[in-house]
């Protein structure tokens, strides 16, 4: 894959890229949302940073089943319960992927179910 990167739209403001093309010959993997549930128990609400790494371990966890890995994401929705909650859930996106950079959006939403800071959902291509 390749990512999109142009000047004539706004720089991404964190740790994603513009876009992503996907090769004709790869599977296009749709993984559910996931939420910050680790060792069978949501993550406790207010830890941002713990919780993105724990939705998007999950995430991860359907990609591999399906043959792919991390670098293979490329794009990614990010649900926070509370936008307060972005610091900290881009940095721990940031060390999650590396120098992976797959698009990605974030919006805050309310109504995440368990009441979990944030819900991910990932698109692959494997």
């Amino acid at each position: 894959m390749s990512f999109i990167s142009t000047d004539k739209a706004p720089s991404p403001v964190g740790h994603y890229s513009q876009g992503a093309v996907i090769p004709a010959d790869k599977q296009i993997i749709l993984c559910a949302g996931q939420l910050p549930i680790k060792d069978g128990k949501l993550v406790q609400a207010g830890n941002p940073g713990e919780s993105m790494t724990a939705a998007l371990a999950n995430a991860l966890a359907v990609v591999e089943e399906a043959g792919g890995c991390n670098t293979d994401i490329v794009f990614v929705t990010v649900y926070l319960q509370h936008l307060e909650y972005a610091k900290d859930a881009n940095a721990a996106f940031a060390e999650f992927f590396g120098d992976h950079k797959p698009a990605r959006a974030m919006l805050q939403a309310g109504g995440i179910p368990m009441d979990a800071d944030l819900e991910v959902v990932v698109t692959a291509a494997v």
